[in-house]
């Protein structure tokens, strides 16, 4: 009974002693555990950050890429006449009219249409690449000749052809201060959109165009996103928020986007 007594003397002050010591072992863990937390926090944190910069720096080349093949285009398309006079300009004869669009298509690959467009909407040239044909026409209600014929730059909307994208663009012709002709040109944008859907950020990232109508511009399927489809709950996910299921690589991604105004164009970058 002696032994027994003083047993069970020593086992509870031990018991009271683990205690003590397990809960100064949990007290001790508690700021490393918070410390791991945070900084697994900041970690992510700056990566994300990196990961939007990496973007944004993307975005802004590709912004300026797109800018330079557009500056390009409408600077051969604005034509002033000061060689000719205003008799040479009105004659029936438009021979030279043909030779400056030849020389815009041998310029720029892009052209696949050139039209010489007279003040009252008719017509007076018109050159192609490959073998299409047909009448002069009346153009005099197009957006693209009202919009030149008041002296400013037109660019339309993508359309899709069996060939890739395409865009028609116009331009006031002028002798002096005088728009005497309007030119119409449809550009082949398939080269520009190769460019930028095929550029890759790391292994895994990518760019997105979408047009002023919230659909998808681009020369084939990605995924099963086809160009023309519309993305518009891709750009709302954009906005709301940090990290969303994306629609094109069904796989998480963080992006950012830049909206380009003269072409109401937005690109998105998804990584």
């Amino acid at each position: 009974d002696i032994s027994f007594s003083r047993n069970s003397h020593c086992h509870g002050p031990m018991k009271f002693r683990d205690k003590i010591l397990s809960l100064f072992l949990v007290l001790a863990a508690i700021p490393a555990l918070l410390l791991g937390w945070l900084t697994l926090v900041l970690l992510d944190q700056a990566h994300r950050h990196d990961v939007l910069v990496i973007e944004q720096e993307t975005l802004r080349a590709k912004e300026e890429e797109i800018k330079k093949f557009f500056s390009n285009i409408s600077g051969t398309l604005d034509l002033r006449l000061e060689t000719l006079d205003a008799e040479e300009i009105s004659t029936e004869s438009f021979s030279w009219q043909m030779s400056i669009a030849k020389a815009m298509q041998r310029e720029h690959d892009e052209f696949t249409e050139i039209l010489f467009v007279s003040p009252e909407g008719r017509e007076t040239a018109r050159a192609f690449r490959g073998e299409r044909g047909g009448p002069l026409l009346y153009v005099s209600d197009l957006p693209e000749f009202q919009t030149a014929r008041n002296g400013t730059l037109y660019i339309g909307d993508v359309y899709y052809t069996s060939a890739g994208p395409r865009m028609v663009m116009a331009s006031p012709v002028r002798a002096g201060d005088e728009v005497v002709q309007v030119i119409i040109a449809e550009v082949d944008i398939s080269s520009l959109v190769r460019s930028l859907t095929a550029y890759r950020i790391g292994e895994t990232g990518y760019v997105v165009i979408a047009d002023g109508r919230d659909t998808y511009v681009g020369t084939g399927p990605f995924g099963f996103i086809k160009p023309g489809d519309r993305i518009s709950t891709l750009l709302e996910q954009v906005k709301a928020e940090d990290r969303y299921m994306s629609v094109f690589s069904k796989t998480p991604v963080a992006a950012a986007t830049t909206h380009i105004s003269s072409l109401d164009w937005t690109l998105v970058a998804e990584w």
